[in-house]
């Protein structure tokens, strides 16, 4: 459910009004909650976000792997594409980041890039990427709803990756106790 407020406008038309002023004075912690908190309550203002994608862009060097995590869901979640996504997966990457991304933040970050409809060359790798570094490492720590979202993502994305289907297909089993 959408909702639609006076003081979404209001804090939106603030922090859009003195745009660079305010956003720049934003840290991760500012940027990711702030996002977090829209996208959790279903308010989209693709400005505001496309202002904050901006700011994140120029800090994203400076970003944990939680605050890039959350940020993206945030965008994701309100089908918002992020104009630092493929900086994100570089740096996810390249910085070895995503190589430390327990089960939550991984499955969290494959629906995310899923749900945006992300294509190309570098994303796929960046899939194959996170099913030899993150799952297949790890999938003994993969509980119900991670195991979910990476199939789902994998499937969405359309992207085989044999291993990681067997393996997470291998945990879902033990897993669905858990499932209410």
């Amino acid at each position: 459910m959408k909702m639609k407020h006076d003081l979404v406008e209001t804090v939106s038309g603030f922090i859009l009004k003195a745009e660079k002023q305010s956003l720049a004075g934003f840290q991760e912690q500012d940027l990711s909650t702030l996002t977090w908190g829209f996208a959790s309550l279903r308010l989209r203002d693709e400005s505001l976000f496309n202002a904050i994608g901006l700011e994140v862009a120029e800090k994203l060097p400076t970003f944990s792997l939680p605050g890039i995590v959350c940020t993206l869901w945030s965008f994701a979640s309100l089908r918002v594409t992020p104009s630092f996504l493929d900086m994100a997966i570089h740096h996810l990457k390249f910085g070895r980041l995503a190589d430390k991304l327990e089960p939550r933040g991984c499955s969290m970050l494959l629906w995310s890039l899923a749900t945006l409809r992300s294509h190309g060359p570098d994303v796929e790798l960046f899939y194959y990427h996170l099913a030899e570094r993150c799952i297949l490492p790890r999938v003994q720590r993969f509980h119900g709803q991670d195991i979910s979202n990476c199939l789902w993502a994998f499937a969405t994305a359309r992207i085989q990756h044999e291993a990681t289907f067997t393996a997470l297909a291998r945990q879902s089993l033990p897993a669905m106790s858990g499932f209410t």
